[in-house]
């Protein structure tokens, strides 16, 4: 391919020979470059000059913005062009015979330096045809329409550095590497970005050898090294059968460039879609994000995951055909969106089958995805401690998993935190806890923070490498569980701190573990289970309500005022002696005769609770000591208020408008808050009508936008609101 380009491009020069002539205009004695203290009025005789033997390693500057013809560099030569800022720009082009089509021709065996310049041209098919030892240092490098090669590098060392641009023209090569021992260039060729590159590189690059070496030789003499820059480039590699010598440690990249990634570096996406890739150093000092926009960025993720890195998922669904293996510390970040299995997933990594697996002693932190197994998959996420590993660390903050055939989660050994959890679909039930005799020695654990577990079954206990001495620790804080919760197997210890249980809970026959109820809402009898400390009652609809010593005292007290929903026949509790229950029922209560707080309303009134609970909370107070007048109608004044109490009192921004709502009315602060908050407006700018009576349809438009529900549209015509009947809205 390139000895074609070349053939071609002896034609192009041919028709540029005959039909330009270069021409310089200087002003008399203007010099352009200097050589030391001797000037020059081209940059050419400037360069021609340094090629002589006695000016050996000599800094030829430039002093001024330039327009001129190309350069030929003869073999053997040694200088530095430093442009000092200023631009070159070639109307005429060089090249050997035949080829003159180089802006610039450095031949072979030569050590030359450009710095700090732009070099630029609209004739040259080759910007630079490099066959030497070339430093490129904060230079410009621009080609033109006509350009195919911005540097073309056939032989020589190539070392970019610092703030240097090589920006290609449309469909142009930015560089290549082009092995040609054909051509006589036998020695190979390199070309490095070190550690100080800052600048960008645009354009294609090409990657290959001439027909008669071999694709191992090509790889072994022409080697592409990145150790920083940024890179909008797309790599063309001409070998068939082996992997071209391209190694990036650093660097930000608009394609994906995993397949020539440095074995000790990272590779992450930014924020803009980008690939970075990152050595140790670099990584350590980065923030460790990586951005997740589709399948193909997870898949990416998963390949290049390490300690610390934060995976931000981007995207709404993202559907895998395989599990997603983390061994390593993360964060992941889902943002709401969804892990759907597409197909069946089979031999996975330890039988598990599951969507996500976590093992090999990593630490991760799975916040706000979903899972959908979509019946393709076994476990939504398995969590797994292997023997003789550290054991794996987990937390898992609102996600949800549904239709998988086994568990939502297993939880092999490991410890792990979970909060705002949602189950549903699974075929085996929610969450599996357990030591497999596969599993590591040192135990299991789980901590439930919240959520809701739909599922028939919705924990499982079980110790299957108890002989080893390995035990269950579990702490359910709170949550709702529609199924079952179920302990068995041995050495497992439950508590149930609160939490509301529609399905059977109980240890097994065949199990020695322990299980320890707190708090909590039951279907089913727990007294066996009951804490030495806690209490046990039945409500109206037969529920079995445990309530530790502070929160039973509290239920006492409530029912001493008015009653309760709870039957106040106490359940024994198992686990006390005979002492500890006779002393229960010592200290238990006798039921009092209730009277009401309200000599104007009866306790068999429909509203008798509603009023008893707005008055206790002081959302809603008498007419007069021991009077209510449930049938006392209310005012705008009044409902502001009585809406305001309820919210807590908030204190608004600004004092109310209105010309008939004076800063010390009772009930100022109360309608300034509701006008603030677009529950209740004025008649106009100046009149709010505090002492107007409201009626039913307008208090309950008034109800539902303070508590953030979207009213039915006002049609006017309902009865005033009465006071008893406000307090059953709001209680």
């Amino acid at each position: 391919m390139k000895n074609f380009k070349r053939v071609a491009a002896t034609a192009l020069s041919a028709v540029m020979a005959l039909g330009v002539m270069n021409f310089t205009v200087f002003a008399e004695g203007k010099a352009v470059a200097k050589i030391g203290d001797v000037e020059y009025e081209t940059l050419n005789a400037a360069v021609k000059e340094a090629q002589k033997e006695e000016n050996k390693g000599c800094t030829v500057e430039v002093l001024d913005d330039i327009e001129e013809n190309g350069i030929a560099v003869q073999d053997g030569s040694e200088f530095t062009i430093d442009f000092n800022g200023n631009t070159y720009t070639i109307d005429g082009t060089v090249g050997s015979t035949g080829t003159e089509t180089n802006g610039l021709q450095l031949k072979k065996g030569s050590n030359i330096t450009l710095k700090d310049g732009t070099i630029e041209s609209d004739t040259a098919y080759v910007l630079i045809q490099n066959y030497c030892n070339l430093t490129l240092i904060d230079m410009n490098l621009k080609g033109g329409d006509n350009c195919d090669y911005v540097i073309s590098n056939n032989c020589g060392d190539t070392v970019i550095s610092g703030e240097t641009n090589i920006i290609a023209g449309a469909g142009g090569y930015a560089f290549d590497l082009y092995y040609w021992p054909d051509g006589g260039y036998g020695e190979g060729v390199s070309v490095t970005f070190d550690e100080d590159m800052t600048g960008k590189v645009e354009g294609k690059v090409e990657y290959g050898s001439d027909r008669t070496a071999t694709e191992e030789d090509c790889v072994d003499k022409a080697k592409l090294n990145i150790e920083n820059g940024t890179f909008d480039i797309e790599i063309k590699n001409n070998l068939k059968d082996e992997k071209p010598s391209i190694n990036i440690k650093n660097g930000t990249f608009t394609t994906d460039i995993e397949e020539y990634l440095d074995e000790d570096s990272h590779l992450v996406k930014d924020e803009d879609g980008n690939y970075v890739a990152m050595d140790d150093k670099a990584f350590e000092e980065s923030e460790k994000t990586f951005y997740i926009n589709d399948v193909d960025d997870l898949e990416l993720a998963v390949k290049n995951q390490a300690d610390g890195v934060t995976w931000i998922f981007t995207g709404e669904d993202y559907e895998i055909d395989s599990t997603i293996l983390i061994t390593s510390d993360i964060i992941i970040e889902g943002n709401g969106s969804t892990i759907k299995v597409r197909t069946d997933i089979s031999g996975e990594p330890n039988g598990s089958n599951s969507a996500i697996e976590i093992e090999n002693g990593a630490n991760v932190v799975i916040n706000n995805i979903s899972i959908d197994g979509n019946e393709n998959v076994k476990h939504g996420i398995n969590i797994f401690t292997a023997q003789g590993e550290d054991k794996v660390k987990v937390e898992l903050n609102g996600v949800s998993i549904e239709d998988c055939k086994g568990y939502g989660v297993v939880n092999n050994a490991s410890d792990l935190t979970v909060t705002d959890i949602s189950t549903s679909g699974n075929g085996w039930g929610g969450i599996n806890v357990d030591n497999s005799k596969s599993a590591g020695t040192d135990g299991a654990s789980i901590t439930i923070n919240g959520g809701k577990i739909d599922e028939d079954n919705s924990l499982y206990f079980e110790n299957a490498n108890a002989e080893a001495g390995t035990t269950i620790d579990a702490v359910i804080k709170d949550g709702t569980f529609e199924g079952n919760v179920t302990v068995a197997g041995n050495n497992a210890d439950v508590t149930i701190e609160d939490g509301k249980f529609n399905g059977k809970v109980e240890v097994t026959e065949d199990s020695n573990s322990d299980l320890t109820i707190e708090n909590g809402k039951f279907t089913n009898d727990v007294s066996e289970y009951l804490d030495e400390d806690s209490h046990l009652v039945k409500d109206e609809d037969g529920n079995y309500i445990a309530m530790d010593e502070e929160t039973y005292e509290d239920y006492l007290d409530d029912n001493k005022s008015h009653g309760s929903s709870f039957e106040l026949e106490e359940k024994e509790n198992d686990r006390k002696d005979d002492d500890d229950k006779d002393k229960e029922e010592d200290k238990k209560p006798e039921e009092p005769e209730e009277e009401s707080i309200f000599s104007d309303v009866a306790i068999d009134d429909p509203n008798y609770d509603a009023i008893v609970k707005v008055f206790e909370k002081g959302w809603m107070v008498g007419v007069s000591d021991g009077v209510f007048a449930p049938n006392g109608t209310l005012t705008r004044g009044m409902a502001a208020t009585i809406l305001w109490n309820k919210a807590g009192k908030p204190e608004p921004v600004n004092a109310a408008p209105f010309l008939d709502v004076t800063a010390d009315a009772w009930y100022a602060k109360a309608v300034a808050w509701a006008y603030e908050q677009g529950i209740v407006l004025g008649y106009d700018a100046e009149t709010f009508g505090p002492n107007d009576f409201v009626t039913t349809e307008q208090f309950t438009i008034m109800l539902d936008k303070s508590e953030g529900k979207t009213p039915a549209p006002y049609a006017g015509g309902a009865p005033n609101a009465t006071r008893g009947w406000v307090a059953s809205k709001i209680a």
